[in-house]
């Protein structure tokens, strides 16, 4: 409290983390709430992914077993997703990345 007391700015950075992590947990349980599995694995990878020269990319690659736990979904239904978003070619899968080719359809 001392700290907290003498340093307003560092009282003031804390508080910005913990209303920043504050409406993540909001999001994500809005998210597991609300919307299907294709939804939250749709906005799980926009989120994760980083503009590189017009391309969307995720980088690195999380497992299936990540996807799933981070959406709360089985590993086989985000395999199934992602299988048929890499055969309807909005996806491209490398062993260390996830290219987003085109937008993600709502479905």
């Amino acid at each position: 409290m001392q700290c907290l007391h003498g340093n307003p700015e560092m009282a003031v950075c804390l508080l910005q983390v913990f209303a920043q992590r504050l409406r993540i947990a909001t999001n994500s349980q809005r998210q597991l709430a609300l919307m299907d599995v294709y939804g939250r694995l749709k906005s799980t990878l926009l989120t994760l992914s980083k503009e590189v020269n017009g391309i969307r990319i995720v980088e690195p690659k999380p497992t299936q077993q990540k996807l799933a736990n981070m959406i709360g979904a089985s590993r086989e239904m985000v395999s199934r997703i992602l299988k048929n978003l890499k055969a309807d070619g909005y996806i491209e899968i490398s062993k260390t990345s996830i290219i987003i080719r085109k937008a993600l359809s709502e479905k």
